[in-house]
């Protein structure tokens, strides 16, 4: 402020205006002040409406992602969707019986009958055909 014993109008109306938005800026600051204190219940609304808005965008995507997944998913023979029927589940109980030579010969016999069906299969096929 300039140090002065006479002022014009001018310097007058620009001073009384720094001092009302001084006085402002000060009442804005204080009633935000005082609405936090005595209306803190508005604030929490506020910002529980904002975490639901957040929440039900995340559960959205989260339903997109789990809808794209199982549209990818190839389907599943087994009873239980999330366990894959395993190629080797007879390996895993023979694994626990000694492995013995007459054990190997019943296997090989087991693999040989089951190549003997597939050769009739496929000879039959084409005389259906004709």
């Amino acid at each position: 402020m300039p140090e002065q014993n006479s002022y014009n109008k001018t310097e007058i109306n620009e001073l009384v205006a720094e001092i009302y938005i001084a006085i402002r800026t000060s009442d804005d600051y204080l009633s935000n002040r005082l609405d936090d204190v005595y209306n803190p219940f508005y604030n929490s609304i506020i910002c529980a409406d904002f975490l639901t808005t957040r929440l039900d965008a995340l559960q959205h995507e989260m339903d997109m992602i789990q809808r794209q997944l199982d549209s990818q998913a190839e389907p599943s023979p087994s009873i239980n969707r999330r366990t894959r029927p395993s190629i080797d589940s007879d390996f895993a109980a023979l694994r626990s019986k000694p492995v013995t030579k007459k054990s190997l010969h019943d296997k090989l016999d087991e693999i040989s009958f089951s190549q003997g069906f597939l050769k009739e299969d496929v000879y039959q096929e084409p005389k259906d055909i004709s």
